[in-house]
């Protein structure tokens, strides 16, 4: 069984063009990223959930765009999560686990989709405001954060 992770998008990022794994430059993108390459075994992979993108794949070359998922409406954010799904479900195998370092906004839109089509989810920081989970991807990064 192997894990896939993603990681929501950031507002803040380099004018690129960049890989994409790159373009983001927050504190907690950084840090879910440096989490996400301390877990990674082989067979596992890793995308980022980009507003604009959709599924981004890390190594991706992509230039600055100021898309949110947040100046969306419902429907919208509806058709992105179902594009996900879309891009996301050949990527994966049966028993696969899917964890997701992102926010309720960008689940909600998809993590339906998954489970139904019998995917494991795990959303390791799911209750945390944004302070509780910076400390949570610091306390599991240990000496590297």
């Amino acid at each position: 069984m192997a894990t896939s992770y993603l990681v929501s998008c950031v507002s803040r990022k380099r004018a690129g063009p960049v890989p994409a794994e790159a373009l983001y430059i927050s504190d907690w993108f950084t840090k879910a990223r440096a989490y996400v390459h301390a877990h990674l075994r082989p067979g596992d992979q890793w995308f980022i959930l980009s507003a604009e993108h959709h599924l981004l794949e890390p190594t991706r070359v992509v230039a600055h765009y100021d898309k949110s998922l947040g100046t969306m409406s419902k429907v919208e954010r509806q058709e992105w999560g179902r594009k996900i799904v879309k891009q996301l479900i050949p990527r994966l195998s049966r028993g696969d686990n899917v964890t997701i370092l992102a926010g309720s906004l960008y689940r909600a839109s998809f993590v339906p989709m998954l489970l139904a089509e019998g995917y494991e989810v795990t959303v390791p920081m799911e209750k945390l405001p944004i302070g509780r989970q910076l400390a949570w991807l610091r306390m599991h990064l240990g000496a590297e954060a």
